[in-house]
């Protein structure tokens, strides 16, 4: 598959533009028939993960559903059985699965002490104070497992008093190997009860804080920040009361056989049997 695009992609882009990330992003159209043949024929058996987009999957199979209904007929070639998808090859050389950050408001009561001391039974903590501008190479330097395992930082905020300057407060979660998932999570899954996102939202977020699936679902104490500055600032600023920040995870430290059917929002990958599955097929 991969020669195939490198094929496709000799000849210079159709069209090439740079995000707000500093990202360039490449376009090459193939129009050649025998090339997507190619594709379809590769791609046939795989197993397709959605990364991201899964609720966009599901409307599209509704609309295409409602449209099949209203038509009275299939037509495999109508606009509504085909949606747009990206393909990345989670084999691909330096793919990394990039996090996206939680940023927590307005939980009443909200104690940072008190909610380390809570989960202390669950989680192996890390608990030190952060000064100055060197404090986000810091959690960049910690937010790091060698071994893969699931870590967890909490980011706050401690106002000046009592002598002491404003600074920022870093605690690291790291589950307790005598931790019984089974007993904390019978309505999970053993695979998914390794998943750090799984691990955040149903034992910190949940059990830990109180912010159920649905104030999750409806944003009343949730927000999402892709940049981890920017889930920094939101803390220092007081826009928010904390900021739970995950790890980057290469993809070969997650694979499909561990995703589960659906998980959180902003989630690990869904997961599909196969590409012929898929439908609506891609176009």
């Amino acid at each position: 598959m991969d020669a195939i695009l490198d094929a496709a992609a000799a000849a210079p882009p159709a069209a090439e533009i740079a995000d707000e990330y500093g990202v360039t992003h490449r376009l090459w159209p193939v129009f050649d028939e025998k090339t997507i043949a190619s594709v379809v024929r590769e791609m046939a058996a795989q197993k397709l993960v959605i990364a991201d987009g899964h609720h966009r999957y599901e409307t599209a199979l509704a609309y295409r559903d409602e449209c099949r209904k209203q038509s009275g007929k299939k037509d495999p070639n109508a606009p509504y059985e085909k949606t747009m998808m990206t393909f990345f090859n989670t084999r691909g050389e330096g793919l990394l699965i990039l996090p996206t950050h939680r940023v927590v408001a307005n939980v009443a009561g909200f104690d940072a002490r008190a909610f380390r001391s809570k989960m202390a039974s669950v989680f192996e903590q890390e608990h030190y104070s952060l000064h100055g501008p060197m404090a986000l190479a810091a959690i960049r330097r910690d937010l790091i497992d060698p071994e893969g395992k699931p870590i967890i930082g909490m980011y706050t905020h401690t106002a000046a008093g009592s002598g002491e300057s404003a600074h920022g407060e870093l605690t690291l979660f790291h589950l307790r190997p005598e931790a019984d998932l089974a007993a904390l999570l019978p309505d999970v899954s053993p695979a998914q009860r390794q998943l750090d996102l799984v691990l955040l939202h149903r034992l910190l977020l949940e059990k830990g804080l109180g912010i159920t699936a649905a104030a999750v679902k409806d944003e009343r104490n949730l927000s999402y920040e892709r940049e981890l500055p920017e889930a920094i600032a939101a803390v220092d600023e007081g826009r928010a009361q904390a900021s739970f920040l995950l790890i980057p995870s290469a993809s070969n430290r997650s694979p499909a056989s561990r995703w589960p059917a659906k998980c959180c929002r902003k989630n690990p990958p869904t997961s599909i049997p196969s590409c012929s599955a898929a439908s609506p097929s891609t176009g």
